[in-house]
């Protein structure tokens, strides 16, 4: 029979492995700044949607605006809206990823309307009322695993707007059938190279959906690609 102490630490287990497995899920995906960018160059939807409603808003006020991007990244929108002409504080915990966004900034009309922010989103170091609009692009607010940081998130967006600004968002809707699929099986299996390394490569993916804390835990695999006459 169980005892107290052993069902407690049993527990602590579990929760030690689920806090690790969301560490995993914010920071993994993003230490390879080039092949992130690689895996995502083509979506171009988002990019248009935060392009017309900033151009919407700057033609209301006359003026280029002052956005804060929550979760920039590697500048994929970022960039855009600097070439917009608006002035842009891009945030993001990962360092690789801004160093990327970074890098891609090289005129310097640009640059001196771009700042980069290493901070988390969920307590972004920003003044108050100094943005006419935030953004918080691909499903950046789904790395908020719970109800008080998403909270904390919104306080701190609201906090850093003008009187009348903007918060503008995008998340996955969910897809029920999608999230009960099975979670051994592989899926999207796409062959590549490397952008960097030149390595050739298998993409595949697959998730696991916990109905009780309502997080889905994907699971991307980049596995060596079979070469001919190698067992």
């Amino acid at each position: 029979m169980a005892t107290r102490a052993t069902t407690r630490r049993a527990d602590r287990r579990a929760e030690e492995r689920h806090a690790r497995l969301l560490a995993r899920g914010t920071d993994d995906h993003y230490e390879d700044a080039a092949l992130y960018d690689f895996e995502y160059f083509d979506r171009s939807e988002d990019v248009e949607f935060y392009q017309e409603l900033a151009h919407e808003l700057a033609r209301e006020q006359g003026r280029p605006l002052r956005i804060l991007e929550l979760g920039a990244g590697t500048g994929r929108i970022t960039t855009v809206l600097l070439r917009d002409g608006h002035h842009l504080t891009a945030l993001d915990r990962m360092a690789p990823m801004l160093a990327r966004l970074e890098a891609k900034v090289v005129r310097p009309e640009e640059r001196a309307r771009l700042r980069i922010i290493e901070a988390d989103m969920s307590a972004p170091p920003i003044d108050e009322g100094a943005f006419d609009l935030v953004i918080a692009p691909f499903n950046a607010l789904m790395h908020l695993y719970e109800h008080a940081t998403l909270l904390r998130c919104f306080a701190a967006a609201r906090r850093g707007l003008v009187e009348g600004g903007t918060f503008a968002f995008d998340v996955l809707l969910p897809d029920l059938e999608w999230l009960m699929w099975d979670p051994d099986e592989r899926h999207a299996v796409t062959a590549f190279v490397h952008p960097t390394t030149g390595e050739e490569l298998i993409y595949s993916t697959n998730h696991t959906y916990d109905p009780g804390s309502q997080i889905c835990h994907i699971r991307i695999f980049y596995d060596d690609a079979p070469r001919p006459g190698v067992d």
